[in-house]
Parts: C-alpha cells; structure tokens; sequence
C-alpha cells in the first residue's frame, strides 16, 4: 500500500471517529441547567400515605425524547417506590401513586423491572443504586435517571 492509500484511510478513520464522538456527546442524558426542572417534592409532607417499600428512587433529570431523535430536558416529577418483598414498583407524584404487579430480573449488575400487565415502561436499577426509567407514551419516549436508596418502610 502506497503512502497515499494509507493517508486516505487514515483520513477517513478520523472522519468516522470524529463523527461518532459528536453523535454519542448530542444524544446523551445530561442534567438540566434550569433549577426549575429538578425534582422538588417534599416526601416527608405528602397528602397520601405511601404504599409498602423497600426502596425509594429520586431522579435526578428526566428527558422526553420525540420523533426526530430529538431529546430535550423536562420537569422531574415523578419518584418510584420499590416493594422488592411483594414484586411491586409504585410511581407516585403529588397525588396517590400507581401501583404495578411486577418481575424482577437479574441481568448482570442490574435488576431489571417490568409489570406484568404492560404499560409500557421498564426500570433498570444497577448496584450502585443508580437506575434509569424507561417510559413510551405514542411515539414519544421518556427517560428518567437517579439514585435509589433503601428504607426502613
């Protein structure tokens, strides 16, 4: 191979390479700037009683992620309470939660979580506590990330 061929490849090696960082850098999840999209509900001063947990998830950012691959920050409002004893995860708000029967898989350093009658989410919590929260609605996805951590409840 002459010196040519081999500039040429290396060239487009770059190309690619360079491409691929700025793709991977544009559709990452990365925490909203604007204070007013952070997760701002008292847990200790809610008009409901909670359901029975194990552990509690507090996201840290929320994405809504459209058609067009486009993902753009939103309000965090919803936190999630795991009831690993009863297989049950409830998402809950301002007002009562919603509670779902369960499966909790083992998938290498993750528990992975889905109802059994569908609705179109999944939760992946790791060891370390962090999980992230998958949810469809239309062609519209949105994407949750935090940190859980045990309770005494």
């Amino acid at each position: 191979m002459n010196k040519r061929n081999i500039l040429i490849i290396t060239i487009i090696v770059l190309i690619l390479g360079f491409g691929y960082y700025n793709f991977s850098n544009e559709n990452t999840l990365t925490p909203p700037n604007n204070s007013e999209l952070g997760f701002n509900i008292d847990l200790e001063n809610l008009s409901y009683q909670l359901p029975t947990h194990s552990l509690v998830c507090i996201p840290e950012l929320k994405q809504l992620c459209s058609t067009g691959n486009e993902c753009e920050s939103t309000k965090v409002g919803v936190f999630l309470l795991i009831d690993e004893v009863n297989s049950k995860y409830s998402r809950c708000d301002n007002q009562p939660c919603d509670t779902y029967d369960s499966t909790f898989v083992e998938s290498g350093i993750y528990t992975v979580i889905n109802p059994l009658a569908p609705n179109h989410g999944e939760i992946k919590i790791a060891q370390d506590g962090t999980y992230t929260e998958t949810n469809s609605l239309g062609d519209n996805v949105y994407i949750s990330r935090g940190v859980c951590r045990k309770t005494s409840n």
